[in-house]
């Protein structure tokens, strides 16, 4: 399959399981991830806080909360932060393979059959409510 080896070694590919990544939009395109990283990390970390789905059920998350209430509601059960970064932006072609699989989680699905609202998150909240509103 020619197109599938095209793709295997001129385009970057991207493996982003849904049920354990975010798709990590940051504010501008030039903006350093290295802090959004790190409060994921220290969500993830806070064993009291530790978010699940079933916590926000009836009470959700204001639209308008800070990054860290969004991201904390939108984690519930996540592990990874797949940002949309600054070197990401800059690659002509992105190919999100769905057979591909991830060599350091062979477990995971790279698939994006999900609803776009549960697995783009976008820093700016009017951002966020923009495209998703554009997007249905």
């Amino acid at each position: 399959d020619r197109l599938n080896r095209f793709f295997q070694q001129h385009v970057r590919n991207l493996i982003w399981d849904p049920n354990r990544c975010i798709a990590y939009f940051p504010e501008s395109p030039d903006h350093d991830t290295t802090a959004s990283e790190q409060l994921f990390r220290d969500i993830l970390v806070d064993h009291q806080q530790k978010p699940q789905w079933e916590h926000f059920v009836g009470k959700p998350t204001p639209w308008n909360a800070s990054t860290t209430d969004r991201l904390r509601e939108f984690t519930a059960g996540r592990v990874k932060l797949c940002s949309y970064g600054s070197q990401l932006q800059h690659e002509p072609v992105l190919h999100f393979p769905s057979n591909a699989k991830d060599p350091n989680d062979p477990t995971a699905d790279s698939r994006l059959l999900v609803h776009f609202y549960a697995f783009l998150f976008f820093e700016n909240y009017h951002q966020d409510l923009w495209m998703k509103r554009f997007i249905r």
